[in-house]
């Protein structure tokens, strides 16, 4: 798993954990990122989550090196998750 969660009080934590490309996102890790974020609306012990990444550096934006894999490219399409995952309007 790329995106780690950790919970304390009522703050719920999604940690991108891929620091050997400071945490660049591919197609697994977006998908990961929405459904984390699905689990935290859905949980009502949580007022607030905070989104972080591991090794020093927050996220370096997508994984150019996944756009050139099928199995890794991101999501493209008009509805649904978003590229990097829940940052849909």
């Amino acid at each position: 798993m790329t995106i780690e969660i950790e919970k304390k009080d009522r703050v719920f934590t999604i940690i991108i954990n891929r620091p050997e490309v400071r945490n660049a996102i591919d197609r697994s890790c977006a998908d990961q990122l929405a459904d984390a974020f699905r689990t935290f609306e859905a949980d009502v012990d949580f007022d607030v989550a905070v989104l972080c990444g591991a090794g020093g550096n927050f996220c370096a934006g997508a994984d150019l090196e996944a756009i050139s894999d099928p199995d890794r490219v991101l999501r493209f399409e008009e509805s649904g998750d978003a590229p990097l995952g829940p940052s849909r309007n």
